[in-house]
C-alpha cells in the first residue's frame, strides 16, 4: 500500500511545485505516481509526484505539482501529520479495467480505514454503466441505443399508450447485446438477455411528478430480438408536443459505492472518523475512478439528491436495485418542458431483473 505521512513542509523549489518530507508507511513513492490528499473538510485532491529523493530509512523528499491537469491544491490544507495516499502512475490510472479499479479501492479501504469501513466498502461496491449524452440528432439507427426520439418496436406492435389512450414518449432504449459486446462494459455480463430495453414516460406531465408516477403513465418494455425492430410514425400528439429528437449516449464502465447518507444509515455504530474515511473513499471512487462526470446510468446506485437524502427514506425498497437513472436537466437532451427538473429513478426487484420481468418496475422522482 502506498501511504505517506507528511513530516515537514519545505521551501518551494518553484512556483508550480511544493516540497514535502514524508515517511513511507508502506511501499516506496515513485515519480509520476498520483497521490490523493484528504483536506480538513473531507474533500479529496489528486496530483502527481514530480520528483523523489530518498533521505533516510523510509524517508523521502517529494516534489508535488500544485497546478496540474487534475486539481489546484489548497496549500492551507497541506501540513505535517497529514497523509498522502499513493495510486498508480498518472499515465496508467485511467487505463485500469474495472476489476483492477475495484481491487485498488478495496486495498485503499482496508489499509486506510477501519476494519468495519473496509469490509463495508468491499461488500458494497457495485458496477454500472455511466451514460454521457454526446449529441442530439444522432443515435437514430434502428435497434440502437439512444435517449429520446422515437422507439423501435416489433413489426405490427402498437405504440405504447396510457390507459387513457395518450401516447407515451420514449425516454431511452438500450441494445443490451451491443452494450455487452463493448470491451470496456462489464456491468451487464450477468444480464440474461441481449434484446432491446426501452423506457417510456408520460410526455404531457409538465413536471407534475404525480402524473408521471401514475400507473400506466410509464412503462419499461423488453424486446428479446433487437434485429426484428421497425420504426413507426410518431403519433400526432407527440409531433405537436415537439418531443426531443434522439440523442447519442456514450456508455462507459463505472464503479460505485452507496452515498455517504446511505452508508450512515447502514452503519449506526460508525465513529465520526469512520464516516470521514468512508466519504474520502466515496469521492475517490466517484471522482477519480471514472472516465467522465455523469448523471444518467444503468445499474449502480441511485444518486439521491444530498439536500433531500437526510429527510427521506432510501429511494430503493428492500430487494430492489436501480435499473436506470435519468437527470431531466441533461444539458444535451432537454426534457425539462415535459418532465420537469427532477431525476427519474427506475427500480426493479433483483429477482425480476434476473428473470427479465419488467412489468413491475417502479418509478421514483426527486427534485421535480
Amino acid at each position: 500500500m502506498h501511504l505517506y505521512q507528511i513530516t515537514q513542509i519545505k521551501p518551494s523549489p518553484a512556483d508550480h511545485l511544493i516540497s514535502l518530507d514524508v515517511e513511507a508507511l508502506g511501499a516506496i513513492p515513485h515519480q509520476d505516481q498520483l497521490v490523493f490528499f484528504k483536506g480538513n473538510g473531507g474533500d479529496t485532491a489528486v496530483t502527481a509526484i514530480e520528483s523523489v529523493k530518498k533521505t533516510g530509512d523510509n524517508k523521502y523528499t517529494l516534489e508535488l505539482a500544485i497546478l496540474t491537469d487534475y486539481i489546484e491544491i489548497d496549500l492551507m490544507e497541506i501540513m505535517p501529520g497529514k497523509r498522502l495516499l499513493g495510486g498508480p502512475s498518472k499515465d496508467d490510472f485511467y487505463q485500469l479495467n474495472l476489476e483492477q479499479r475495484r481491487q485498488w479501492l478495496v486495498e485503499v479501504a482496508k489499509s486506510y480505514c477501519s476494519k468495519a469501513v473496509g469490509e463495508y466498502i468491499a461488500a458494497a461496491l457495485r458496477q454500472g454503466v455511466g451514460l454521457v449524452t454526446a449529441e442530439e440528432g444522432r443515435g437514430n439507427r434502428t435497434g440502437g441505443s439512444r435517449l429520446g426520439g422515437s422507439p423501435d418496436l416489433p413489426a405490427g406492435s402498437r405504440w405504447p399508450h396510457t390507459p387513457g389512450g395518450l401516447p407515451l414518449g420514449l425516454l431511452a432504449q438500450f441494445n443490451i447485446g451491443e452494450l455487452r459486446q463493448l470491451p470496456h462494459i462489464t456491468a451487464l455480463k450477468d444480464f440474461q438477455g441481449e434484446g432491446l430495453l426501452s423506457f417510456f414516460v408520460y410526455p404531457f406531465a409538465e413536471g407534475d411528478s404525480g402524473l408521471l408516477q401514475k400507473p400506466g403513465n410509464y412503462k419499461v418494455m423488453y424486446f428479446p430480438d433487437s434485429s426484428a425492430m421497425k420504426k413507426q410514425p410518431e403519433p400526432e400528439e407527440l409531433e405537436e408536443a415537439v418531443w426531443p429528437d434522439p440523442a447519442f449516449c456514450l456508455p462507459f464502465d463505472v464503479l460505485e459505492l452507496p452515498s455517504s447518507e446511505t452508508a450512515t444509515r447502514d452503519n449506526a455504530g460508525w465513529s465520526p472518523s469512520d464516516l470521514r474515511d468512508y466519504g474520502y473513499c466515496y469521492q475517490i471512487c466517484r471522482e477519480y475512478l471514472t472516465a467522465a462526470d455523469y448523471r444518467n446510468k444503468l445499474l449502480g446506485y441511485p444518486d439521491q439528491l444530498p439536500e433531500l437524502a437526510g429527510d427521506k427514506p432510501p429511494l430503493a425498497k428492500p430487494g430492489e436495485v436501480l435499473l436506470f437513472q435519468f437527470d431531466c436537466t441533461d444539458p444535451v437532451l432537454d426534457m425539462m418542458p415535459f418532465l420537469g427538473e427532477g431525476v427519474l429513478y427506475f427500480f426493479i426487484k433483483d429477482t425480476h431483473l434476473k428473470d427479465l420481468h419488467f412489468d413491475e418496475v417502479r418509478l421514483e422522482i426527486e427534485g421535480a
